[in-house]
């Protein structure tokens, strides 16, 4: 009821009613505050690449295998123990690839040692015409290794038959171009 008044050097102010004013001017900016956020910022859903780069693994332990744990089956730290408790075999990932890369290589040079060596005098397996009479032809190569006039082969797969027309192997569609050594 009895409330505190300041006095300021001119005249007698009510301390409650300073207060109320100062408060609805905090309130007044707050809501243009938050209004303005509101319209210039638009909520987008988070795309593949954001979710991508996000993906954090927090680990309390080394990626190292516990050598007790991978020999015996047990580990006398438990699960306090800062290596992993695995019996598989761990492999870092660029060993992995330079593995993998080299066996990819390794199949490549194969695959080219494989390679059947047509000669310009053989027949196309459809059409019975010789490669060389006409230079303009493309020339598949089917996966058992048998060379084909494109137009040919492409005229046989039109009627549904994807068998290699020389053995009958089913060659599923696939096909590369062929090029003379």
């Amino acid at each position: 009821m009895f409330q505190k008044k300041r006095v300021n050097k001119l005249k007698l102010v009510d301390v409650s009613e300073d207060k109320a004013k100062k408060d609805n001017k905090n309130k007044k900016k707050l809501d243009l505050a938050i209004n303005n956020r509101s319209k210039n910022v638009t909520i987008k859903p988070p795309t593949r690449s954001d979710i991508a780069n996000n993906k954090k693994i927090y680990m309390d332990y080394e990626p190292l295998l516990c050598k007790e744990y991978k020999l015996k089956g047990y580990c006398g730290y438990g699960d306090t123990c800062k290596f992993i408790h695995s019996r598989d075999d761990y492999i870092n990932e660029n060993k992995l690839t330079k593995k993998h890369w080299k066996n990819s290589q390794e199949s490549k040079e194969e695959e080219r040692k494989v390679d059947v060596v047509i000669k310009k005098s053989d027949l196309c397996g459809v059409c019975k015409v010789p490669f060389d009479s006409d230079s303009t032809k493309k020339l598949i190569q089917l996966v058992c290794k048998h060379v084909f006039c494109k137009s040919c082969f492409m005229e046989r797969l039109k009627n549904k038959k994807m068998e290699c027309p020389e053995c009958g192997s089913d060659s599923k569609g696939s096909m590369k171009p062929y090029r003379f050594a």
